[in-house]
């Protein structure tokens, strides 16, 4: 759906619903070309609160983890989520919980990490004989290390009241957002919840 900020407090959502907006530029391509499950979601942040006609979110952008408003993705293409088996007093325990990772830069590094993990995937894969293939994130290695990219910001905050969007040891990518989706572990709400 596309954000309309003069409609935002009609919408239903409630603490810890993912917020997904439509990637563009180099990484959203580049996120289609090498992941799987294939998603055209990039950027992640959860709903934290609701105000008189907006909603608090926080979110890891360029300086680390933020909190911001919906509306600032007006006119933007958003998919929102819910965890399924999640109930709403623990979803607010998720997103206040992360709050104590305010100050947690964003993961840069995370990047060259990724690229420098996905060409040594990918050479492997050449070297047994077969073409290069999208990956999954699960093929990669990945330590936590406190330094946040909006994706991690995400399934941290699940993770710190004891549920796994991701499963531990995997990197929280928009790929892994989309896997748990298809798993059924968050649904997709519809424009008129």
């Amino acid at each position: 759906m596309i954000v309309d900020s003069d409609r935002i407090r009609e919408l239903g959502l409630e603490p810890a619903d993912i917020i997904a907006v439509k990637g563009r530029g180099l990484f959203g391509s580049l996120a289609k070309a090498v992941f799987a499950p294939v998603t055209d979601r990039y950027h992640h942040a959860l709903i934290w609160q609701r105000t008189y006609n907006d909603f608090i979110i926080l979110e890891s952008v360029s300086k680390g983890l933020a909190v911001g408003r919906l509306s600032m993705y007006g006119g933007q293409d958003v998919k929102f989520y819910r965890a399924v088996n999640l109930d709403l007093e623990t979803r607010e325990r998720a997103c206040d919980e992360l709050t104590g990772y305010g100050r947690a830069p964003y993961d840069w590094a995370l990047y060259a990490r990724l690229l420098r993990n996905v060409v040594k995937a990918e050479l492997n894969i050449i070297k047994s004989g077969h073409a290069p293939r999208r990956l999954h994130a699960h093929e990669l290695p990945y330590r936590e290390d406190g330094w946040l990219i909006c994706t991690e910001a995400v399934a941290l905050a699940f993770r710190l009241v004891g549920w796994a969007l991701v499963p531990d040891g995997v990197m929280a990518l928009p790929s892994t957002i989309e896997q748990a989706r298809l798993d059924g572990l968050v649904r997709e709400l519809e424009e008129d919840e």
